[in-house]
């Protein structure tokens, strides 16, 4: 019973690692998606300037510069490992999940046949029981009735351990 309350109360904080996890991504694409909005809003501006200013780019052509360049893929490069490491978390937090949902229904299954062993064992125990008061009985009763033949026997025997007349022809019980 105690372990399958651990069970369930560690299955309880993978299902909030996992929420938590889901928050993550949700978080992590929407400022992907921000930075995207952005850059293409930046792209669109730097469009309008190109298109206006001739000294530095042809028609219909944009200009980055390297160093923004670079920093692009560097955000792109750490959304998609913040992508990745937060996928791997949620399949490990899903095969826990899972891992732990075999080991209650285990646990659970151990607790029925548990129960089952108990059962028997408290029936078999009433029958011993009751067979044990039976022999109690039993063996008062024999021993009420062993007292009473040996009074009886008293009336038949003397002292000397003669029969005596009332119990018929003199003999010697020994």
């Amino acid at each position: 019973s105690s372990r399958l309350r651990d069970l369930e109360r560690a299955n309880r904080a993978k299902a909030d690692k996992i929420r938590g996890y889901r928050e993550i991504i949700v978080r992590l694409k929407d400022e992907f998606l921000r930075a995207e909005a952005d850059r293409a809003a930046s792209d669109a501006e730097n469009r309008l300037r190109a298109q206006h200013s001739s000294n530095k780019v042809e028609q219909g052509m944009l200009l980055v510069s390297g160093d923004e360049l670079r920093e692009l893929r560097r955000r792109v490069t750490e959304l998609q490992e913040g992508l990745r490491l937060a996928r791997e978390d949620l399949d490990k937090a899903r095969q826990a999940r899972e891992r732990l949902t075999v080991e209650r229904q285990q646990a659970v299954e151990q607790l029925k046949q548990t129960e089952e062993v108990k059962s028997k064992a408290e029936s078999l125990t009433n029958t011993a029981q009751e067979a044990y008061r039976r022999v109690r009985k039993e063996l008062e009763d024999s021993r009420r009735r062993e007292v009473r033949l040996k009074e009886r026997l008293k009336d038949f025997v003397d002292e000397d351990g003669q029969v005596t007349a009332k119990g018929g022809a003199a003999k010697e019980l020994h």
